[in-house]
């Protein structure tokens, strides 16, 4: 079979906007119901420095996620350590070195690692009461999200 140039330069430049100018698509991170500062930090470094466009789904507890990347929930790539936070984990996989950004995985870390001890830093505990103020005001997903979001972004300016 024998196709004209003409047809194949056209598939061509299709396929090239197809692969390079078409807008990519958001990926889609699943985790599980309930926010603390970890989880909601992870978000904003997603939303902020990963991918504007991504998308959450949260799923019930104990609920395996059938598609997307999972991130704060066990099984996932993107969890919790013994050691480090999620964010701390995320920080690494998608080799974000900022100054900033690492000096929040320090705060991050204070609240979610150093759990019963106190504090090493005063932002940690201006983050913990921010959250826990914010899940005492707010309870849709969106809500919670869309206030955390600018409060991260200060944070981020002034750390």
């Amino acid at each position: 079979m024998h196709i004209p140039r003409r047809y194949t330069a056209l598939f061509a430049i299709g396929l090239w906007f197809f692969i390079c100018a078409a807008p990519a698509m958001a990926a889609r991170y699943v985790t599980w119901k309930g926010f603390e500062a970890d989880k909601l930090a992870c978000i904003w470094l997603i939303k902020r420095h990963i991918d504007h466009d991504a998308t959450f789904v949260f799923l019930a507890s104990g609920t395996k996620p059938a598609s997307g990347i999972p991130f704060d929930m066990p099984d996932g790539d993107l969890r919790r350590r013994p050691d480090r936070s999620s964010f701390e984990v995320m920080l690494s996989y998608y080799r974000l070195n900022d100054p900033r950004l690492e000096k929040i995985a320090l705060f991050i870390h204070d609240i979610e690692i150093n759990t019963w001890e106190k504090k090493k830093y005063r932002q940690s505990e201006n983050i913990r009461r921010f959250v826990s103020t914010l899940l005492s005001e707010k309870k849709k997903p969106q809500e919670i999200i869309d206030a955390a979001l600018p409060f991260f972004d200060q944070l981020y300016l002034n750390p």
